[in-house]
């Protein structure tokens, strides 16, 4: 929990680079980086409430998000934070609570169908010919356990959830008068999540002030400080993780015959690392800003914005000396802090002028700056006196420690010009001139220029009194924008420090290319908005091109200088699509009813490569970079099926998908299938009712394929100890020999290679949410009556 949104805003720009939008939080850019040792990058919205947010939008077109140049490449994300309102002091308590169940769980085997399954993957070993006399003594030599004829018959995916519960508690004050405006608010959310050892806890508070000094002085700023606990579990790939209990076999028992967590499973009980160790994540986030804004002239307006995002990260983890980890050590104990220190400056005039009632002029220039600095520190202990002490001061041995800092500033120059005739004609121009001290030497600028144009056609005297059409408008835009998430140091050749033979030393760490620069996005977008009958019926079409150039690329090259790739500008890609969506007020009487629709669609290519050649990430995963193809597309051996004659797995031996072969080597890699969608969207719907609403949310996805990378452990026959699904009951036997699943073969590896055989259809329709509430509540309006 806690971990951040996966938000690609009309495809995927980058190879390389992050791919995740700006996020602006009342105009500072904050953090996104992952500071912690878990690789997922931070929710940069974790650490407000979300009662605390007055708007979030989404900036898309390079009109609208070119005036963040350098980093909207993967689109902007603005949110605005309440205010304090003039009038009457309100108070506002709000309360949520509820509960979630984990669905669509796995079905695996039992524990008879698990002995059969194994006993069929046995004979093939010829145990009963061999050197053991039956399945009970093959099991025994290669567990070391006596339980195949057990009476157990443990559901280990039931082990690893639970009921999940949340408690969210909300209070808001906000007032003020025409001088003064406040808001001051608090809230908690304790959120415990359905997998068993993992619960988030979030306490924070924000305050808001804004004050009018004269009439040509405004001065405001407003902090928010939060603390989350996050009692995490392992990384997904580790044994102590509980979504891998699925893995051990039914006839385990959870617990032995002294009623212990049972430490004779096949693999790893991750249930232990939950009963005999910690893991947990605490953050302490502060976002700030304050302004002031100085009317020079009724016209012209200089404001002056200073904002930072402090980020203090701290990892604890213990693990006891029953854990697999820890037990092996005499208990291991580990701190680790990381520290991230982010300051923001904005200083703009804004002349706005109407001549003759006709013309519109708005003139925005500025300069930012923003400094970002990380410092990150470890240590490890080791043999603690028992299982009482936890922290690292009681460890006899300090086994492990480390420090390290970095930091990254950005200087930017900006202009903006905004006009507009008769309110029916619009043409805007930006120009964006941004330096990063992640580039080279020789490259640090880049400039972003943009350009639109709009028409308001429903203001045109043909059109202007009609009483069908309430809204018309054509648009579009071009303009380039950038992209400058990568290392803070890669285009530096880098060393660092080495022991050698005790002795402190240095060695190579990296290579630079002193000529790295941006990667630029080319950005073309075209839309339509209109309404009918007062906008009871309002929708957007829009056609996008985006071409991104000079890829920031961690290419491959040769080895045999010591490093397998270097950050490089090489490469182009492109993303073009449609978006639609449909909004309308099916009831807007006493009874509201109101539909939103949207879908989108968005085609990838990579155009540009090193000397065009493919790059396969390789493993099990089956990805692939190549010219032509989307990204990440699938590519390797077609599974065919099986053998009837003998329960071989078969594969494809090219492309053409007419001959098939045993023999895995002969099979020719081919494309399999594609990760990224045809198209996906949402559905919503929203009712309300005197004091209630009711809103339900569902999106859908379709078109795009996963790769079902547990299946290669879960779903392979027999092949090995892990528990299957149940699917893998229709194996081949001599009586049943048209099938998809290879016969059972112990430790054979009969069809367990990587192939399509583990790509799947990722579509789906899913119900989001769906909420009840009171909008006004009786004692709430008495309350606030009373203040």
């Amino acid at each position: 929990m806690g971990q951040a949104l996966q938000i690609r805003v009309r495809g995927i720009s980058s190879i390389s680079a992050s791919n995740q939008p700006l996020f602006v939080i009342d105009g500072v850019p904050i953090v996104t980086e992952a500071l912690g040792t878990y690789t997922e990058a931070d929710n940069p919205l974790a650490a407000i409430s979300p009662d605390d947010i007055e708007s979030m939008e989404v900036l898309k077109d390079a009109a609208a998000a070119a005036i963040y140049g350098a980093r909207a490449s993967n689109g902007v994300v603005l949110i605005s934070t309440k205010k304090g309102k003039q009038g009457r002091t309100n108070i506002d308590f709000g309360y949520y609570a509820g509960f979630s169940d984990p669905t669509k769980k796995g079905e695996f085997l039992n524990a008879d169908q698990y002995r059969q399954l194994l006993n069929e993957a046995f004979k093939y070993n010829n145990y009963d010919g061999g050197d053991y006399a039956n399945a009970a003594e093959m099991w025994e030599d290669y567990t070391g356990t006596t339980d195949w004829t057990s009476n157990n018959n443990t559901n280990w995916v039931d082990q690893a959830f639970k009921r999940g519960h949340i408690q969210q508690y909300s209070l808001n004050i906000n007032g003020g008068n025409e001088k003064t405006r406040f808001m001051i608010s608090g809230n908690y959310n304790n959120n415990d999540g359905i997998i068993i050892g993992n619960r988030y806890v979030r306490t924070g508070g924000r305050l808001s002030l804004d004050h009018t000094v004269s009439k040509i002085l405004d001065v405001g700023g407003s902090i928010n400080i939060s603390k989350v606990d996050n009692y995490r579990i392992s990384t997904d790939n580790a044994f102590s993780n509980p979504l891998q209990l699925n893995a051990l076999p039914p006839i385990q028992p959870v617990y032995d015959e002294f009623g212990e967590l049972n430490r004779s499973t096949v693999y790893y009980n991750g249930l232990i690392d939950v009963a005999n160790g910690k893991n947990l994540s605490t953050t302490y986030r502060t976002f700030a800003n304050a302004f002031a804004s100085l009317k020079i002239t009724p016209d012209l307006i200089f404001r002056s914005e200073y904002g930072f995002d402090f980020n203090n990260l701290e990892e604890e983890q213990f693990l006891g000396s029953k854990t697999q980890d820890g037990g092996s050590t005499g208990g291991y104990s580990s701190d680790y802090m990381a520290k991230s220190i982010n300051f923001n400056t904005n200083n703009t005039l804004n002349y706005t002028k109407t001549f003759n009632d006709k013309h519109s002029l708005n003139v925005l220039a500025g300069f930012a700056f923003q400094d970002t600095k990380f410092r990150f520190s470890s240590v490890e202990g080791t043999t603690l006196p028992s299982d009482s002490f936890t922290k690292i001061a009681s460890a006899a041995v300090i086994s492990a420690g480390s420090s390290s800092e970095t930091r990254h500033t950005f200087v930017s120059y900006l202009a903006r010009i905004n006009y507009k005739f008769q309110d029916k004609y619009l043409l805007s121009a930006s120009i964006r001139t941004d330096g990063s001290s992640r580039f080279g030497i020789n490259n640090r600028y880049g400039t972003f220029p943009a350009v639109s144009a709009g028409w308001i056609i429903n203001e045109e005297s043909f059109l202007k009194d009609s009483k069908t059409i309430s809204q018309l408008k054509l648009r579009a835009s071009y303009g380039l924008t950038g992209n400058a998430e990568i290392g803070d140091f890669a285009s530096r050749n880098l060393y660092r420090g080495v022991n050698y033979a005790g002795v402190g030393g240095t060695r190579p760490f990296q290579l630079g290319d002193p000529n790295l620069t941006w990667e630029t996005t080319n950005n073309f977008n075209i839309g339509l908005d209109f309404g009918f009958f007062n906008d009871r019926i309002s929708s957007t079409v829009e056609y996008y091109k985006k071409k991104t150039t000079d890829l920031l690329l961690n290419a491959p090259i040769a080895a045999t200088n010591g490093f397998s790739s270097i950050t490089q500008n090489i490469g182009d890609m492109q993303n073009q699509g449609f978006e639609f969506s449909l909004n309308t007020r099916n009831f807007i009487g006493e009874f509201k009813w109101s539909t939103s629709f949207n879908i989108s669609l968005n085609r990838n290519k990579v155009l540009r490569l090193v000397n065009d050649q493919p790059i396969f990430t390789g493993g099990r995963f089956l990805g692939r970079v190549a010219v032509g193809e989307p990204l990440g597309y699938f590519y390797g051996k077609a599974y065919a099926g099986v053998d009837p004659s003998n329960g071989d797995a078969i594969y494809y031996v090219d492309a053409s998908r007419t001959a098939t072969t045993s023999d895995y080597s002969l099979a020719q890699n081919q494309k399999l299938g594609d990760p990224n969608p045809k198209f996906f969207g949402g559905l919503g719907n929203h009712f309300s009712y005197k004091n209630f609403d009711l809103d339900v949310q569902t999106q859908f996805v379709s078109g795009n394929d996963i790769y079902n990378m547990a299946g290669v452990f879960q779903s392979a026959n027999g092949d090995y100890f892990d528990n299957q699904t149940v699917d893998q009951m229709n194996y081949w036997t001599p009586t049943n020999r048209v099938t998809m699943i290879p016969q059972p073969r112990f430790n054979e590896g009969n069809g367990t290679s990587p192939s399509s055989r583990w790509i799947q259809d990722g579509s789906y329709l899913r119900v989001k949410s769906v909420s009840i509430r009171p909008t006004h509540l009786f004692f709430g309006r008495y309350f606030r009556q009373l203040v």
